[in-house]
């Protein structure tokens, strides 16, 4: 709860889903979400809560819904450095010009950097969070800045991969280009002949 900087749920969950826990609030017609409770639940490897719930009242530090909502106003008034980092992490890769989320997502856990991809029912990936270690900080794309979110990134991805088959071919035409060029040389050889060369020689008269 006071090593991280996040501000909101989702945010300090995409921590604790690391630590193989999830904090929840229930059903929003339950009891436990109109009284504003929150349990925490282990997680088995495959990321599905298992076990009996613990309340958050019961666990040292006091980690209710109420106590971090107090955290999330006093972490959003230090965000602004956590930011330029990851700007400034994100630049050095996206530089190289990436051409998907999984190459990104590979250079960045390199950096001690975990990226947790959002997506819907349907399968579609609407948004991506940055869990920076080093800095120990958690931030929403779209909060490091547009070109970070993940329209942003995709928009990207696709001009990356745009602009790597154009070269591809401009190769392949300079290539054919050259081969055809060789040929068209080659062939100048055998018939440009020199005048002299190709006349016959005059036989000589007896006497």
């Amino acid at each position: 709860m006071n090593t991280y900087n996040y501000t909101s749920l989702p945010e300090l969950n995409a921590i604790l889903q690391q630590k193989g826990v999830i904090a929840e609030r229930g059903n929003p017609n339950s009891f436990t979400y109109k009284k504003g409770a929150l349990l925490y639940r282990m997680l088995d490897k495959k990321g599905v809560p298992t076990g009996v719930p613990i309340k958050a009242s019961s666990i040292a530090g006091n980690p209710t819904l109420s106590t971090l909502r107090q955290k999330f106003v006093l972490n959003k008034l230090d965000r602004a450095l956590h930011r330029i980092s990851l700007q400034h992490k994100l630049n050095q890769i996206l530089v190289k010009k990436p051409p998907s989320h999984a190459y990104l997502l590979g250079q960045l856990k390199k950096e001690n950097i975990h990226c947790i991809l959002r997506q819907n029912t349907e399968g579609r990936m609407y948004g991506i969070t940055f869990i920076d270690h080093n800095s120990r900080c958690v931030m929403n794309g779209s909060e490091i800045g547009k070109a970070y979110s993940m329209a942003g990134l995709n928009y990207q991805f696709a001009q990356n991969v745009k602009a790597t088959t154009g070269n591809k071919l401009q190769i392949q035409e300079e290539l054919q280009t050259s081969l055809v060029e060789n040929l068209l040389a080659q062939e100048s050889l055998h018939t440009n002949t020199p005048i002299a060369l190709l006349k016959k020689k005059k036989k000589r008269r007896k006497l």
